[in-house]
Formats: C-alpha cells, sequence, structure tokens
C-alpha cells in the first residue's frame, strides 16, 4: 500500500491527484487489477472527473455549494463544518479503478 499526502489551501478545493496515482500504479509493476484510492478523513472525498478543462470541477464544488448549503447543520455548533461533513459523506471516500497493462482504465 502507498500513501500519498496532499495538503489543501482552500475550504473547498478539488486537487487533481490522477499523474500520482498512475505513477504509483505504474511504479508497484502490476499489470492487471484494481486500484482502490481511498481517504481516511471524514470531510474530505474522492472523485473520478477527466478534467478536460476547469470548469467541470467550478462546475462540480457549485452543484455542492447550491445543494448542500452553509450553516444549517447541527454539527457545526461544534466546528462550523457540518457543511463539509455531509458533502463528503454524500460524495464518498472511495473510488476503485480497474488497471490493465499497467495503466489505470480511466477515460478521455
Amino acid at each position: 500500500m502507498n500513501v500519498l499526502t496532499y495538503k489543501t489551501t482552500k475550504k473547498y478545493e478539488i486537487i487533481d491527484i490522477t499523474k500520482d496515482v498512475a505513477d504509483t500504479v505504474c511504479t508497484s509493476k502490476i499489470k492487471k487489477g484494481i486500484c482502490v484510492v481511498y481517504t481516511p478523513h471524514a470531510i474530505a472525498a474522492i472523485i473520478i472527473n477527466e478534467n478536460w478543462d476547469d470548469s467541470v470541477q467550478d462546475d462540480f464544488l457549485s452543484y455542492l455549494n447550491q445543494s448542500i448549503p452553509e450553516g444549517k447543520w447541527k454539527h457545526d455548533q461544534q466546528d462550523e463544518n457540518g457543511t463539509s461533513h455531509v458533502k463528503a459523506a454524500l460524495v464518498g471516500p472511495s473510488k476503485s479503478i480497474f488497471v490493465t497493462e499497467g495503466k489505470m482504465m480511466l477515460g478521455r
């Protein structure tokens, strides 16, 4: 198992980790199998997106912000991140990606 660590700089942010995960798969020398990308943090989530342009990331964050508004969650009384917990739980902490011929099977 390999561990990749990232530090965010904004309250809500999408970090493209595709190259790092692809490099990890490549150096593992696994030719066929499944790569599981998982975050153990309660207010982080994993998405798969082609990242063709930044507007998709912006749209994704806008959708989450509109659908799950700030300031209405009981958990906010403790540490003001109830919204983050709801968003992360709905998006999910992991993704499984098939590996074939040593590469992740991703779209464009």
